[in-house]
């Protein structure tokens, strides 16, 4: 996994977040959302990774620790609200507190349509928003005990744009409207509630050949290709004091591939 770009500080000293789908695979190519947990951690929060998969989970927190930071796993379903309540549960026993919530547990389908596979439609769906809003709703009540903080929800700019994504996309438009729902839900109890848009990020979901990978680069406007940092950075302002009036905001972070059209971009494609 790559090396933290970024010198170690105390911007989130005392906080605790909580990372769904925080953990990383084998392959050696950093997830979004151990990216985000490494980085957070960095910057001095307790950091909870929530996975699935007890070998990702401990093959971040393991990170973490490497790193000088404070870390804990905590395996378990998004799926299911017993074990996202223990999530919250395991927090505040850990730590304390718990002051913020990242959710970024994310499956791709293996079909693009419903009428193909619907079970796997409901896979994707239940993954992707049934998931984050039963973590939000544990997570809430513990926020407001800790006196206020954020959730980030990570979406994906899928959702504003056609990608052929189905369910996939169904469901991170979803998580949109789950964003702006929350946030003027719980606004006035203390949490601000965003989300990120990451666009054509470097990661294991976004693993393609050397050749899609540059099409994808000359696609956006910045002409660069995204890394899980990118988007890492981006959570730890929002959980952050600096973004304390910030709240019920969709952001794509995508090096300005939604900001322009086709047309502008075609004689880039052909470089």
């Amino acid at each position: 996994m790559s090396d933290i770009p970024s010198p170690r500080n105390e911007r989130l000293a005392g906080k605790t977040v909580i990372v769904s789908g925080g953990g990383n695979d084998d392959s050696g190519l950093l997830s979004i959302g151990s990216g985000i947990a490494r980085l957070v951690a960095r910057q001095g929060a307790q950091v909870v990774v929530f996975d699935v998969s007890p070998g990702r989970a401990d093959a971040t927190v393991s990170a973490i620790e490497g790193d000088g930071g404070t870390a804990v796993s905590c395996i378990g379903d998004v799926r299911k609200r017993d074990d996202c309540r223990r999530a919250v549960a395991d927090a505040e026993s850990a730590f304390g507190s718990l002051e913020a919530l990242v959710n970024c547990a994310a499956v791709l389908p293996a079909s693009q349509s419903a009428s193909d596979d619907v079970d796997d439609w409901h896979r994707v769906i239940d993954i992707n928003l049934l998931g984050p809003t039963l973590l939000s709703e544990a997570a809430a009540p513990a926020i407001v005990r800790a006196g206020g903080g954020a959730i980030v929800n990570i979406s994906s700019i899928s959702s504003i744009r056609g990608m052929g994504g189905g369910a996939y996309t169904s469901a991170k438009g979803g998580m949109n409207a789950m964003t702006v729902e929350h946030a003027y839900q719980w606004g006035r109890q203390g949490i601000r509630v965003n989300c990120v848009l990451p666009g054509h990020v470097y990661a294991p979901m976004g693993d393609h050949p050397d050749e899609i990978r540059q099409r994808r680069r000359k696609a956006g406007v910045l002409g660069t290709e995204g890394t899980p940092w990118d988007i890492a950075w981006t959570v730890a302002f929002l959980v952050s004091d600096e973004a304390k009036w910030i709240t019920g905001v969709l952001l794509p972070v995508d090096g300005g591939s939604t900001s322009t059209t086709a047309m502008p971009m075609h004689h880039y494609m052909l470089e």
